[in-house]
C-alpha cells in the first residue's frame, strides 16, 4: 500500500492499520433462527458463502433480487453495508480472528473477533464504512466495540536500511 497524499514523508510507502477488538453478545446472537444471523450477515452460516451463491471467496452480488423483487441480500446486512459499492469504493485489507478469554462476572462468553483493516488512509478508507455501518448494520446490535487503535506503519526498507529509519533519524 501507499500512504495517504498528505502523510508525513517516513510513511512514505506505508500504510495505516486500524485494530478493533469486537465482543460479540453470543447469548443473544445463538438464540436467534440462522435465517437472522444470515440476513444480518449476508452470508451462510454453513460455509460463508454469500446469500446470493458461490463459494466463501465468491463476490457478494449486491444487485441480486427474488422473483418477488426483494433483495436477495438484505439493506441492513454487514456484507452489503460494507462493501466498497456501498461506500463510493473505499477499500482496505481487512482480517479478523476469533478470542474467547472465558467468561465474564454475568457468566455471558468474553469472546469474539480481533479485526485488522490495513488502508492508504483512514479517513477515506475505515472512516467511512463505519459511518455507514452505524447507519444500520444489522450485525452491530450483536457486538460491543472494547478497544481500537490507529497504527502508521512504514513502508518497506532499503538494502542496508531499517524499518522506520527516516522517522527515527529525522
Amino acid at each position: 500500500m501507499v500512504s495517504a497524499p498528505d502523510a508525513p514523508a517516513w510513511l512514505a510507502g506505508g500504510s495505516y492499520v486500524v485494530i478493533r477488538r469486537l465482543r460479540m453478545l453470543l447469548d443473544h446472537w445463538d438464540a436467534l433462527p440462522q435465517a437472522h444471523r444470515e440476513q444480518a450477515l449476508g452470508r451462510r452460516a454453513c460455509d460463508g458463502a454469500p446469500l446470493t451463491g458461490g463459494g466463501e471467496h465468491a463476490p457478494a452480488d449486491l444487485a441480486a433480487a427474488r422473483p418477488d423483487g426483494v433483495s436477495v441480500i438484505a439493506t441492513s446486512a454487514h456484507v452489503r453495508l460494507a462493501a466498497p459499492a456501498s461506500n463510493n469504493g473505499a477499500t482496505m485489507v481487512r482480517r479478523s480472528w476469533s478470542y474467547h478469554d472465558g467468561h465474564r462476572a454475568d457468566g455471558a462468553p468474553d469472546a469474539g473477533l480481533l479485526f485488522t483493516a490495513w488502508q492508504q488512509d483512514p479517513r477515506t478508507g475505515f472512516v467511512p464504512v463505519q459511518q455507514r455501518l452505524s447507519r444500520g448494520d444489522a450485525l452491530s446490535r450483536h457486538l460491543v466495540h472494547e478497544a481500537s487503535a490507529v497504527l502508521a506503519v512504514p513502508g518497506g526498507i532499503r538494502p542496508g536500511a531499517y524499518v522506520a529509519q527516516s522517522l527515527l533519524e529525522a
